[in-house]
């Protein structure tokens, strides 16, 4: 009854493992004499290895359907939210990443709450959002995916880093920029006003629920568009700062100019058309010009408590004394205009090298956080975008220019390829205008012209 030593058997008793040869740590089974096994028990143990083998590939399998059943539900909410997300399905490098993210699903989670958000609340009566960022390398989605609290492009203030808020304006189209706000026990610092006072004042009530004290003791212009400073007049008594070039330009582009152009849009024809229904929604009556108290070139360190920030003037560019404010300890960067985030830029003064060359100075910085003057937060990568774009442009209007083509012209005739989702782009001829300057052509260029054009083009 009992098996000779000589006939020993082995067998591998690993969970769902094959009867063979026993891998490291497997249970063995060996019929001996002195316990008293028998031929049948070691059968009797073959058959229930073999019953456990089979429940266990059974419920590996039943967990990795479900797993796919899964990601086939989330990539078909991401898939769904791309589409209801304004600016990032125009982002090529976006779009490149959704793929990359079907074939990578282990980043889906993070994805579908960036991109779903708080759905469906009153986005004013939430208070100010945290957002902590996880930026990576340059190949990651355009539009920084945060890692704390739901992501979404609305209205109000987002904190980027500790007592680092960004006020963001959405859809980021004309007039409706970003600024930013940077505290320190009682210290406070303001990156740009806004268009009018009605929302610069709403901008104010949120930032005193995030402020010691309620008061802002600096201002920082980082352009002279109105949308970036028409705003100052609620902060007169605030130091209000920006490069020399940016104050002498805002003296030449007070309120009561667009408020004057507002009112004489009728007689403008298709500029004035256009200059009306871009406008229409902020009132630039009686806001009286507050001009920047204290002025730099090239760059200015500040202090905002124990907080270091370094003012660095890149323009001429989009305007003639662009700004960025730079963070270094917190890795923030407030661009003003040098990014429009996916919309098209609009070059006033140029030369475009020199937005070019703004482009590459932030990547140096290599900031983790980038607010754009225009559009949702971003991720260096944008930047690199925005440069592409421009060297794109170029080329395109060299040779367009070389042919004899009008800007119009060439606005019309050139394929945007990556960029044809951009909004605003109308503003191509401008654009394009600026381009044939830096080329040499004396083709009339002033605002009104280029109004006129843009709304031809946008028409």
């Amino acid at each position: 009854m009992f098996m000779k030593s000589s006939q020993w058997l082995q067998a591998d008793w690993t969970v769902g493992g094959r009867p063979g040869r026993p891998r490291k740590g497997a249970a063995t089974v060996t019929p001996r004499r002195d316990l008293g096994v028998t031929k049948w028990g070691v059968r009797r143990a073959r058959r229930t290895q073999r019953r456990s083998g089979r429940w266990a590939f059974l419920v590996r399998t039943s967990v990795i359907a479900a797993a796919v059943a899964l990601l086939d539900t989330i990539d078909l909410l991401a898939a769904l939210a791309a589409q209801r997300r304004r600016p990032l399905p125009t982002r090529p490098r976006f779009r490149r990443n959704i793929e990359r993210h079907q074939q990578r699903p282990g980043a889906f989670v993070v994805t579908v709450l960036a991109l779903f958000g708080r759905a469906g609340r009153d986005p004013s009566t939430d208070p100010p959002s945290r957002l902590r960022w996880a930026p990576s390398d340059s190949e990651q989605p355009v539009t920084a995916v945060a890692t704390v609290d739901l992501v979404r492009y609305e209205k109000g203030l987002h904190e980027v880093a500790d007592r680092v808020w960004a006020y963001l304006q959405p859809d980021g189209g004309w007039g409706w920029s970003n600024a930013g706000l940077v505290v320190d026990g009682e210290d406070a610092l303001l990156v740009d006003t806004l268009f009018d006072l009605r929302l610069t004042a709403e901008m104010l009530e949120a930032m005193r629920q995030v402020t010691a004290t309620g008061a802002i003791g600096t201002v920082v212009n980082t352009h002279a568009n109105g949308d970036h400073c028409f705003g100052n007049a609620l902060l007169a008594d605030s130091d209000i700062i920006a490069s020399a070039r940016c104050a002498e330009e805002m003296e030449h582009l007070p309120p009561s100019t667009l408020a004057a152009m507002l009112r004489a849009a009728s007689t403008l024809g298709d500029a004035g058309a256009f200059v009306s229904r871009i406008f229409a929604p902020f009132d630039f009556e009686d806001i009286p010009l507050t001009l920047p108290t204290k002025t730099f070139e090239s760059e200015l360190d500040l202090r905002v408590g124990d907080r270091r920030i370094r003012l660095l003037e890149v323009g001429p560019a989009h305007t003639a004394g662009d700004v960025v404010a730079y963070l270094p300890d917190e890795g923030v960067l407030f661009t003003g205009d040098i990014l429009f985030h996916g919309g098209h830029p609009i070059v006033w003064a140029g030369p475009v090298s020199n937005w070019i060359a703004a482009c590459d100075r932030i990547l140096e910085l290599a900031p983790s956080v980038v607010v754009p003057g225009h559009g949702p937060l971003a991720a260096p990568a944008a930047v690199s975008d925005l440069k592409e774009y421009f060297e794109f442009l170029t080329r395109e209007a060299r040779s367009r220019f070389e042919e004899g083509l009008t800007p119009m012209e060439a606005a019309r005739d050139i394929d945007l390829g990556p960029y044809a989702g951009w909004s605003e782009a109308e503003r191509l001829v401008a654009n394009l205008h600026a381009l044939y300057r830096d080329f040499g052509s004396d083709l009339p260029a002033d605002a009104l012209t280029l109004m006129g054009e843009m709304a031809l083009l946008a028409s």
